[in-house]
């Protein structure tokens, strides 16, 4: 696990400052060819890539705290992404949630009900932590939510944040709970290749690695639930 770990590392690195080309292979490195790269905001890219702002490629959205004490706002059918659900996230996906609302507490707060594969990332508790929805939740104020546009994949938004999410733990202000203020996310920018496709051959690539990893973590959690399972038999006697 952690040689794969590593590997995605190193792969996030070359895929988000080299990126693919159409036959599939990563561009040489800037001091290979420098004339396939130019400057920009964000560092050196592949001139076939922009840096854009977020908020143009995706719409921005955050989420609400329904009142506690209307007991029909809560319990319902829909799932609410809160700070109960950070242990859920940096897995890509989020298809469960600890609390749930209603209808008619959509109808009548500030809470909104998002599309599925909406990217979602906390901004203070677990700061920097994402997840794409499987399905239509709502989110507390505590989470930025992107629903991307036809110029951004979803899969590339996600493996782009998680790439820098030192970035986020850094800024995160507040001596209680640090915090992302709304702000920073107006003017948030990234480095994406204009051409879509590359954006998904970049996304499959980190995902592959992923499904790998996920496939290892559930061998050694089998293993962990079976050696206590051991233990409990041949420790007490009862093998």
């Amino acid at each position: 696990i952690a040689k794969y770990q590593q590997i995605k590392a190193g792969l996030m690195h070359d895929l988000f400052t080299r990126g693919i080309t159409p036959d599939g292979h990563l561009r040489p490195t800037r001091e290979q060819a420098p004339h396939l790269y130019r400057d920009s905001p964000l560092g050196w890219i592949p001139k076939e890539w922009s840096t854009e702002l977020l908020d143009r490629l995706s719409l921005r959205g955050s989420g609400h705290t329904p009142n506690k004490n209307r007991t029909d706002f809560w319990n319902g059918g829909i799932k609410w992404v809160s700070l109960a659900d950070s242990w859920r996230l940096d897995r890509l996906y989020i298809s469960e949630t600890d609390k749930k609302i209603s209808q008619l507490c959509i109808e009548n707060s500030s809470a909104v009900l998002h599309p599925p594969g909406i990217v979602v990332l906390s901004r203070d508790a677990g700061v920097g932590k994402s997840a794409i929805t499987t399905c239509s939740m709502a989110v507390s104020q505590h989470f930025m939510c992107w629903q991307c546009g036809s110029q951004l994949d979803n899969h590339y938004l996600y493996y782009w944040l998680q790439y820098r999410k030192r970035e986020f733990e850094n800024i995160a202000t507040g001596s209680t709970i640090p915090t992302i203020g709304l702000r920073f996310f107006r003017n948030y920018r990234i480095n994406v290749p204009t051409d879509v496709k590359e954006q998904k051959y970049i996304s499959s690539a980190l995902l592959s690695i992923d499904c790998i990893i996920f496939s290892l973590e559930a061998d050694v959690g089998k293993l962990r639930q079976q050696k206590h399972g051991l233990m409990q038999d041949l420790l007490t006697g009862r093998v």
